[in-house]
C-alpha cells in the first residue's frame, strides 16, 4: 500500500523515505524505519513528560498503560493514492500492557524499529482494528473498519485542495470567456 504519512495526533513523525506499507498478519506490532521510530518515541515523551526505556527494537514505560490512555493522541497512518485515507489508531490500541507479553508492571509501545528503510510493516496493533481483504490476482489489499474497533478511517484531503482551486479557476476563466464572447457578438451586431 502507498504510505504518505505517519503522525502522532497532529504531529508528523515521518522523517524516513518509506513509501509503502506491508500488511503482515504474522507481525505483532507496527514496525517502522529507525528514524520514524525515534521521532515517534520522542513525541511520546514530549506528550507525556515521563521516562521512556528503550531496547534496540521497542520502548516501554514503567507502570500500567491506563494513566496514559486519555493523555495520548491517536496514531495516524496516511495511506492510499491521493487524496488517500487516514487510518486512525487510538492509544488504547497502540499501547500494550506488559502483562500480555510476560512483563507485568510495564506499558509497551506498539511501534517498533525495523531494519527496512523503505516500508512500514503493519501487524496486529494495526490489523485488529480493521478487516483486511487480500486480492492477490489484482495485487491489492482492502481495509475496512472492524465493527467493534475504537479506531476510524477518514478521507484525507491532503493534496486535493489544489484540485479545487484549479477547478474554481477554470470555471471563472470559462465564465469570463463566455461573457467576453457574448459582449463581442452584441457589439458586432450594433455596428
Amino acid at each position: 500500500m502507498n504510505l504518505v504519512g505517519f503522525k502522532l495526533g497532529a504531529l508528523s513523525v515521518k522523517g524516513s523515505k518509506a513509501f509503502s506499507a506491508i500488511i503482515d498478519t504474522g507481525t505483532s506490532l507496527i514496525a517502522v524505519p529507525d528514524v520514524d521510530y525515534k521521532n515517534y518515541h520522542k513525541a511520546l515523551v514530549r506528550e507525556l513528560g515521563v521516562k521512556l526505556y528503550c531496547t534496540l527494537s521497542t520502548c516501554f514505560f514503567i507502570g500500567s498503560c491506563q494513566p496514559y490512555l486519555g493523555r495520548l493522541p491517536p496514531l495516524i497512518l496516511q495511506m492510499g493514492p491521493d487524496p488517500g485515507f487516514d487510518f486512525v489508531v487510538p492509544a488504547s490500541e497502540y499501547l500494550v500492557e506488559g502483562e500480555m507479553i510476560g512483563h507485568p508492571g510495564t506499558c509497551y509501545s506498539g511501534v517498533q524499529s525495523s531494519p527496512m528503510e523503505t516500508a512500514y510493516i503493519l501487524g496486529s496493533v494495526f490489523l485488529r482494528n480493521y478487516y483486511s481483504i487480500y486480492d492477490v490476482s489484482n495485487k491489492r489489499v482492502g481495509l475496512a473498519l472492524h465493527k467493534f474497533s475504537d479506531a476510524n478511517i477518514s478521507l484525507n484531503d491532503r493534496g486535493t485542495r489544489w484540485y479545487i482551486w484549479i477547478a474554481v479557476a477554470v470555471v471563472i476563466l470559462a465564465a469570463i470567456l463566455v461573457v467576453t464572447l457574448i459582449y463581442k457578438k452584441r457589439k458586432a451586431r450594433r455596428a
